[in-house]
């Protein structure tokens, strides 16, 4: 998380006169990074050893494409996107296959880490 440093003066206007206050003492506001709003995918094309997946874009600074991983029962990370990309082709699967896979939008912080949206929805795709 980033910070901002500020002051404060009060005024009055009377009339065609204002008068001003002393400055404040300096109050430091943490300013956070914004999560991104969670990635929805919209269609997927099949082939004999690839899948091609597509997404509806979000305000982000890219995506984390994950394929699940049967024997570890858990989400691998597949592919880091930059924003503005909306699809990707998983190449090398095995032919006649069930593959899922989810996606999530990122946003980098002001320290180098990472601000993730919600996972979309499982996409559960075979392969021909």
């Amino acid at each position: 998380m980033s910070s901002a440093s500020y002051k404060m003066k009060a005024y009055r206007n009377v009339g065609s006169v204002m008068g001003l206050s002393e400055y404040s003492s300096v109050t430091t506001v943490k300013v956070g990074t914004a999560t991104p709003d969670r990635v929805r995918f919209t269609s997927k094309t099949r082939g004999k050893a690839l899948i091609k997946l597509k997404w509806k874009p979000v305000k982000c600074d890219g995506y984390k494409l994950y394929k699940y991983n049967p024997s570890t029962s858990t989400y691998k990370c597949i592919a880091n996107l930059k924003y503005g990309k909306t699809q990707y082709t998983v190449r090398g699967l095995k032919s006649a296959t069930k593959y899922k896979f989810i996606i999530r939008a990122y946003n980098r912080t002001a320290s180098g880490g990472y601000v993730y949206g919600n996972k979309s929805a499982v996409m559960v795709v075979s392969t021909k």
